[in-house]
């Protein structure tokens, strides 16, 4: 993949790689299980193709889609919807996601390592909650070059020092946004 603001050095780039390599030309679509469209207001990157597959595989494609990854649990069993989500799975198959082009379940995803490694999660509820928000979020994406503040980063981060009781763990996070849109984020313990 080859990209650039001035086109005619992209050009140069290509002839020198074509003496030495085999290259194939043609417009970015897919990359790294990342669907790329160019449109009119900038180029989209998703990853629908593979968010559906996590959907079917762990058999929640036709489930009643949720608003919010987060739901706060009473601690009783009917929480415990879906327990049969394999549970390491579903983790890997979110951070996979986050770290492509959902920013908006970093913090989910760190929430379901820290259960995962406390021993105490509540496997149904989390894994299934967090599958039917994926559900209802089907065209989540990132737009680039879609905002008026061409040339404008800006970079958020907060952090909740030893906030858990128990363990006395602390959590950070943080967005970089350039032009509107994120480009680089995190959430950790």
């Amino acid at each position: 993949m080859a990209t650039g603001s001035n086109e005619s050095e992209i050009n140069v780039f290509i002839d020198q790689l074509c003496h030495n390599f085999k290259i194939m030309m043609d417009t970015l679509s897919n990359i790294l299980g990342m669907q790329i469209e160019e449109r009119q207001n900038g180029i989209f990157m998703c990853q629908h193709v593979y968010k559906k597959g996590v959907l079917e595989r762990f058999k929640v494609h036709e489930a009643n889609p949720v608003a919010t990854h987060c739901k706060h649990s009473n601690g009783g069993t009917e929480d415990l919807v879906g327990s049969g989500v394999p549970y390491c799975e579903t983790v890997g198959c979110l951070r996979y996601l986050m770290t492509g082009t959902r920013p908006d379940i970093a913090f989910l995803c760190c929430m379901q390592l820290k259960q995962w490694i406390d021993q105490t999660r509540q496997i149904g509820l989390m894994s299934n909650v967090s599958l039917k928000y994926l559900r209802r979020t089907s065209n989540y994406g990132l737009l680039y070059g879609a905002a008026n503040n061409r040339g404008v980063l800006r970079a958020f981060s907060d952090a909740h020092f030893a906030g858990d009781i128990k363990t006395r763990w602390s959590m950070s996070g943080m967005v970089a946004v350039y032009a509107g849109t994120a480009i680089a984020w995190s959430s950790q313990l």
